[in-house]
């Protein structure tokens, strides 16, 4: 273990080292050995789920080097150090230790967003926020709604003919969006060109002088044909009469309409030169072509001049936007504490903060920006404290979220800096390890940047499998132009291929073991439909919008349909959807319409009725008539579609909603989120299937953090630099290297060179992070270097790390850069690294398909399921989780999940979720056992595995479930332990003890699923009205509006967390974990009756009852059930105890009710 000293410290961490150990023993160094308590140590991520993980992890490791001090031997490496090599005893190292545990609530863990809050909230008379002021995220909406704003006041109202180019070129839309984007990102940055006046005047004078050109065009129009071409745009608009009529319509109405747009670009000065003979090139364009030339270019300049001014008042008016609605942002958090840091209070505020902490630690600080170094080093950089950076150039990937790495560049400058870097890899196999240094160390570029120095890793494991890194060489040997789009299929092709045929070949092989690593959802979607072709089955794994899905076209094709039901074509086309199931045959049958009379009289009525339909429910109900869910979910990767399918209905349901919109207003609601972020907005991300077993597909940002036994990498050779850029972003040269976003880059500036060289370099970390994430075999695809004509005249980035920039470029211009390629990386030590070159086949071969497996198993990947007709799909399944949601509430908006287990979310409020909670009683007990599902997963594992009447293996089951579900409390083990002790040995009504149940006579985690009649909700509440029985309260009965709800035939599925026989009678038991006080008083009886009103636990049990009474009537049909039937037990287990019956709740439902569920329920 290195040596700390005041002072900042810089720990690089390459992949793959043990970053997260090594943090959590600085911190065990700064208590043991420089006394320092936990309260006085700052730690920072950058993430919430890094934060939850650290916290776990220290208090884990001062758990348990209290336990080592106790018992005396000590496993631990850096433990051990410290107590041989320094002048501390083993007394003091564990009161040290034992002091921080027991204060370790008032730890000061969190993301810099939680970090800049608390400090706020400490001087916030020296803060600018408004007092109670809420935080939320940015609204999406209230910037769109600015930008319209924007739009409207100095593009709308200023120029129709501004707002016509405005209109129709999509570009200048997408410039503002971009801008927004990019100053959200780094706000810091300084833009260029400085914002100036816009001359809209300006462009009305040249669209007079335009319109007056016109008629000496048209006068020419015979001399200027002779010397066009007649596939030339000019020739082909001036050789018809209907070019000539637009050009006159023009002149004589003297505004321009939106198709005339496109009428003037085609007949610009390029236009004219591109279409003149060879024999005419020497001809000059005519006026006309020269004022719409001028026109165009004044235009682009008056929306550069637009966009350049947008930031400003963006930021101008969704700061007073915020003030208004007393809101402020995470980001604000931030901005706001560097100001009060740097104002004329500064000093004070520093010395408020700076005092509370005597060290501090920077979790991966590659991903900071200048913000949030200034707010660090200012506070804790004056050399008094313990500074420490903790991170990795090398993989500094997460620019587009605002990470700046040349921020990481300002830290390293100082002289005083104290460098370690960790280069031991626990992670990957010692030939991957190598095979990374080789091409790294090797490589005449390095990672592109002096400040980013490549160290080679050492192996820290041995490997069972130990294979080289495999490269896929694919026509390498000649130079083999491709397009983007056949090189994505071509990579795509070949990988599915190969792990088809490796799974066939090798059975024992896990798919679930393989990751395939892409950089985008188009490579993604070509892989993922490549893997399909050969009967693999995968989850994706990407922050990818369900508004980029193909699913998205239909959707549209339905709401189209739904606002003209009545227009044949479109129901046709709705027809040819998976929705419709039709294909062009079934088009063409003569008995077509007599077939397809129910669907298409279905869509007539929910057009009609739409005012006072649900969207989601009568979508459903339209797959359960088309028998869509069935197609779908019959074929692989169908689950997939009708899950987008599906979340695309209630993302609808809910603007429908909120709106009250018609179908036309959801089309163009919908068409317009095509382009829409998805990084902060959760509902919007397509959702996971079930991954269990599957090969992933993740993307490389997304990977970041994670390791995978077998890697796969298709698409890297794709990585390269834009050839065309609208804006550049780059940094300047000097001392401060400021951040510059560019929105008109001059051509012969070194603007555009910068920004490629960044772009460049940030794609040589993204190849290093892809290349460590293996833990045993990695796998890359690369694809000829050479482009299709006029598209990237580019090498690409994993070409210019193996051959560097320079030679790349000429290697590239000489078209002999693929087989120069080839021949550098077969030089490479192949002990480390596997060439493997072959010929270039587009397609693949589709003969090798998992199907074939399955073939003599029955398996037909299309086939429709057998008799399915009345099981709906998974994601639309009842639970008691839905009903209850619709127990007292009118909303219709319905989620359902496939857990009988409610899940209870409670009144948070934002700033809880950045603060620390309250600190809970010292000493763990019982009831300050964290709360959440956590803990409930806890329990149902330990004693759904546990012999009830061998009471010995509890604390060894207690121990193993602790380990498994990586539960990060392990003081609780005990009070676990001693609370499952408690709970067996309690006798239940005065005679029945759980610790008298042999395992014969229970069945855990009872699972049962049922179809359900129509009207199904409406028919339990009257259940229940008509059928009082003594343990339910009426008061609960008055409150449920089941009757008023309106959902679709469906399924009922549940499981019982326990059955149990004893003395011939039947029981149901629940065990609860809710949280309900802080002492045994708070489980009582009316505690308890009260939990089971709130959370509806009533119809609950009564479900389970008619589940098991189905099951018993189904097996012994002789048999009474009720005469067999004993009761419920709900036992809330932090209530149990040894003197009274708190915590536990008993019932036994009438026979009446129960008989009146059986038939509300149906089937």
């Amino acid at each position: 273990m290195f040596s700390i000293d005041k002072g900042v410290s810089i720990v690089e961490a390459s992949a793959g080292t043990g970053k997260t150990y090594t943090l959590c023993r600085i911190v065990l160094k700064l208590i043991v050995e420089q006394g320092i308590p936990i309260d006085r140590i700052l730690a920072i991520t950058f993430t919430q789920a890094a934060t939850e993980e650290l916290i776990s992890r220290i208090r884990e490791l001062l758990h348990d080097s209290i336990s080592q001090l106790d018992s005396g031997e000590i496993g631990d490496l850096a433990l051990k150090e410290l107590i041989e090599q320094q002048d501390i005893g083993p007394n003091v190292a564990r009161n040290r230790l034992r002091h921080s545990l027991e204060i370790f609530d008032d730890a000061s863990i969190s993301t810099i967003h939680g970090f800049c809050k608390r400090s706020l909230d400490f001087v916030s008379l020296e803060s600018d926020i408004a007092l109670e002021a809420n935080l939320e995220p940015v609204d999406d909406d209230l910037i769109k709604r600015l930008q319209d704003e924007y739009v409207r006041i100095n593009i709308l109202e200023k120029s129709p003919l501004l707002s016509a180019f405005y209109i129709k070129t999509t570009a200048y839309k997408k410039r503002l969006n971009t801008i927004a984007k990019e100053c959200a990102s780094h706000p810091y940055a300084q833009l260029e060109p400085k914002p100036t006046e816009a001359h809209v005047d300006q462009l009305e004078i040249l669209f007079d002088l335009l319109l007056e050109s016109i008629t000496p065009l048209l006068e020419s129009v015979d001399t200027f044909l002779n010397h066009l071409r007649k596939g030339g745009k000019f020739y082909r608009r001036l050789s018809t009469q209907t070019g000539i009529n637009a050009l006159e319509a023009l002149r004589n109405r003297r505004f321009a309409l939106l198709s005339d747009l496109k009428l003037l670009s085609e007949l610009n000065t390029a236009s004219w030169s591109s279409s003149l003979k060879k024999s005419a090139e020497h001809l000059e364009p005519p006026p006309f072509s020269k004022h719409v030339d001028n026109l165009l270019s004044e235009t682009d300049q008056i929306f550069t001049v637009l966009v350049s001014r947008y930031r400003d008042w963006l930021f101008d008016n969704l700061r007073a936007e915020k003030e208004r609605q007393n809101v402020v942002s995470f980001n604000d958090l931030l901005h706001v504490l560097n100001r009060a840091l740097n104002d004329n209070q500064g000093d004070a505020v520093v010395q408020a903060i700076n005092q509370q902490f005597d060290a501090a630690l920077v979790d991966e600080f590659q991903d900071t920006d200048p913000t949030q170094y200034n707010i660090i080093e200012r506070l804790f950089g004056d050399g008094s404290k313990y500074l420490f950076f903790i991170g990795d150039p090398k993989q500094a990937i997460y620019r587009f979220r605002g990470a700046d790495i040349f921020s990481y560049f300002s830290a390293t400058e100082s002289k005083s800096l104290q460098r370690i870097h960790l280069s031991e890899n626990f992670r990957s196999s010692p030939k991957l390890v190598q095979a990374v240094n080789v091409l790294f160390s090797e490589s005449p570029d390095g990672f592109a940047f002096e400040k980013i120095q490549f160290q080679a890793a050492s192996p820290a494991r041995s490997s069972s499998t130990n294979i080289p890194l495999q490269i896929e060489a694919i026509g390498l040997d000649k130079p083999n132009p491709l397009r983007q789009k056949g090189a994505i299929n071509l990579l795509a092709s070949n990988a599915a291929e190969d792990l088809a045929q490796r799974a066939i070949d090798h059975p024992q092989l896990k798919l679930g073991d393989v990751a395939f690593l892409v950089g985008t959802n188009r490579e993604a979607d070509a892989l993922l439909k490549q893997l399909a072709i050969r009967g693999i089955d995968c989850v994706l794994q990407a922050e990818r919008s369900v508004f980029e899905t193909n699913e998205l076209d239909i959707m549209l094709q339905l709401l189209e349909t739904l606002s003209n039901p009545s227009r044949h074509s479109t129901i046709r086309a709705l027809l040819l959807t998976p929705i419709g199931g039709y294909n062009w045959h079934d088009l063409l049958h003569p008995k077509f319409d007599e077939k397809s009379q129910e669907i298409v009289g279905y869509l007539h009525e929910w057009s009609r009725e739409w005012r006072s339909s649900n969207f989601d429910s009568a979508f459903h109900r339209l797959l359960i008539l088309t028998r869509a869910n069935e197609r779908m979910l019959g074929r692989l990767n169908g689950d997939r579609q009708y899950a987008n399918l599906c979340q695309l209905s209630e993302l609808l349901q809910s603007e429908a909603l909120t709106r009250l919109s018609t179908p036309k207003h959801l089309y163009a609601w919908l068409l317009g989120k095509k382009d829409e972020s998805v990084s902060n907005q959760e509902d919007w991300q397509t959702r996971l299937i079930s991954d269990e077993g599957k090969p992933q597909i993740v993307t490389i940002h997304k990977s970041k953090g994670l390791q995978f036994p077998i890697v796969i990498c298709p698409f890297l050779s794709l990585l390269r630099p834009k050839a065309k850029r609208e804006h550049a972003l780059y940094h300047t040269s000097g001392q401060d290297q400021r951040l510059v976003i560019d929105l008109a880059p001059d051509k012969n500036s070194d603007a555009l060179g910068r920004a490629e060289n960044e772009e460049y370099a940030e794609h040589l970390r993204l190849i290093y992070v892809a290349l460590t994430r293996a833990t045993d075999e990695c796998r890359i695809y690369l694809a000829p270097e050479e482009s299709a004509p006029r598209q990237n005249p580019r090498p690409s980035s994993f070409c210019q790390l193996i051959l560097g920039n320079e030679k790349s470029f000429t290697l590239h211009s000489q078209k002999n850069i693929s087989p120069s390629l080839l021949q550098r990386i077969q030089e490479f030590d192949s002990r480390c690294i596997e060439v493997n070159p072959r010929p270039l086949k587009e397609g693949g071969d589709l003969s090798i398909s998992l199907f074939q497996n399955f073939e003599n198993q029955g398996f037909k990947p299309n086939a429709l399921p057998i008799n399915r007709s009345l099981i709906p799909a998974a994601e639309r399944i009842l639970s008691f989780s839905t009903i209850a949601r619709m127990t007292h509430t009118s909303d219709l908006v319905i989620e359902e999940v496939g857990n009988d287990e409610m899940v209870i979310k409670e009144n948070v409020q934002a700033l809880d979720l950045i603060t620390d909670p309250e600190p809970e009683p010292d000493k763990p007990n019982i009831f300050n056992l964290p709360k959440g599902a956590n803990t409930g997963n806890l329990f149902h594992s330990i004693l759904e595995e546990i012999d009830f009447q061998n009471p010995d293996t509890i604390s060894d089951r207690v121990q193993q479930s602790f380990n498994r579900l990586r539960y990060g409390y392990p003081e609780y083990k005990r009070i676990v332990s001693h609370s499952i002790h408690q709970l067996l040995s309690k006798l239940l009504d005065g005679v029945i003890a759980l610790n008298q149940i042999a395992p014969i006579q229970r069945v855990p985690e009872m699972e049962f699923a049922y179809p359900t009649s129509n009207e199904t909700l409406q028919k339990i509440q009257k259940a229940f009205e008509n059928n009082p029985t003594p343990g339910i309260p009426r008061t609960w009965i008055d409150t449920l509006i089941l009757k008023h709800t309106n959902v679709r035939a469906s399924m009922l599925r549940g499981f019982i967390d326990l059955v149990f026989e004893h003395n011939g009678k039947l029981f149901l038991l629940d065990w609860k974990t809710n949280h309900l006080g802080n002492s045994v008083e708070s489980y009582s009886q009316r505690a308890i009756k009260h939990a089971m009103f709130q959370h509806d636990y009533y119809l609950q049990y009564c479900l389970y009852c008619v589940a098991l009474k189905r099951y018993i009537e189904t097996r012994f049909p002789n048999k009474d059930f009720y005469n067999l039937f004993g009761g419920v037990f709900y036992l809330f287990i932090r209530g149990i105890n040894e003197h009274d019956d708190s915590g536990i709740f008993y019932d036994r439902p009438s026979q009446p009710l129960l008989k009146a569920l059986d038939k509300a329920i149906g089937q």
